[in-house]
């Protein structure tokens, strides 16, 4: 039983991490208008087959990490948030782990250091990031952690704390690469540069920001499934709906976050 569960573990994950391996063969897209072969169209692709690279390692060590915890540890591998430990849980960690890859991609960005720029580019910078995006990530972080609380205070189980302080992390590093990207300075650079450094800068916040609701959403359905069994069914339903909604949102974030094309992509002239 315990190898069905890993198996199917491991083609859910694969599924959103293979989603993204579509780059191999249409990795131009960031690049277009211009011909593939460029200089500044392989500086994208490679660029992209870094996200690729990050999310296929994070999510296998979420896989692997879960797998050997949760035999060593716990005796047992389990599929769906809400088991004994998430550490256990090779659907989570799996998914954790891809978020974190993903993001990892992007953290060089806060290494970068401004005092080395002697001459900056005063040319302005939009966040791309839709508000409402944003607001429902760090909604959702706030909710989880009070809901973790709660938990704490009423069950006295502390698991659901020691994940909502993981998932405020996440959030840290997410907000703090985010504003790096928008308003680290940027140095004198010719046309072709600066147009290569706007997609990525594109591509980043775009990836960023759905990667940080991806993990809000994971962080919100562990919490729900942790609020504890009762007695009315209908309440139970509603519990088991709101996990899967939380798991399905969170799969959605993910791919949005990935270096496929977008559907509503129109290459800028």
């Amino acid at each position: 039983m315990g190898i069905v569960v890993l198996l199917l573990a491991l083609l859910v994950v694969a599924g959103v991490v293979a989603r993204s391996a579509q780059l191999v063969t249409a990795g131009g897209w960031l690049a277009e208008p211009l011909p593939p072969g460029s200089h500044e169209a392989s500086v994208l692709v490679r660029y992209l087959r870094r996200h690729v690279l990050h999310r296929r390692i994070g999510a296998t060590v979420g896989v692997v990490v879960a797998t050997v915890a949760g035999i060593r540890l716990y005796g047992e591998l389990n599929i769906g948030i809400g088991t004994r430990s998430p550490l256990a849980d090779i659907l989570f960690c799996g998914l954790a782990g891809s978020i974190v890859g993903a993001m990892s991609a992007e953290t060089f960005r806060l290494s970068d250091d401004r005092n080395d720029v002697r001459a900056a580019s005063l040319a302005e910078r939009t966040p791309l990031v839709p508000v409402r995006l944003l607001v429902l990530s760090r909604a959702l972080t706030i909710t989880s952690c009070l809901g973790a609380v709660a938990i704490l205070v009423v069950a006295r189980d502390a698991g659901p704390l020691v994940i909502a302080a993981a998932g405020v992390a996440v959030a840290g590093v997410a907000e703090a690469t985010r504003s790096a990207i928008t308003s680290r300075p940027r140095p004198v650079m010719t046309d072709r540069a600066r147009w290569v450094d706007d997609r990525m800068r594109w591509f980043a916040q775009r990836a960023v920001g759905n990667l940080q609701l991806a993990a809000a959403w994971l962080l919100a359905g562990w919490v729900v499934s942790k609020t504890g069994d009762t007695d009315h069914t209908p309440v139970d339903v509603l519990q088991v709906v709101t996990v899967l909604g939380c798991l399905a949102a969170t799969v959605v974030h993910l791919l949005r976050a990935s270096p496929r094309r977008p559907r509503d992509w129109v290459a800028p002239q």
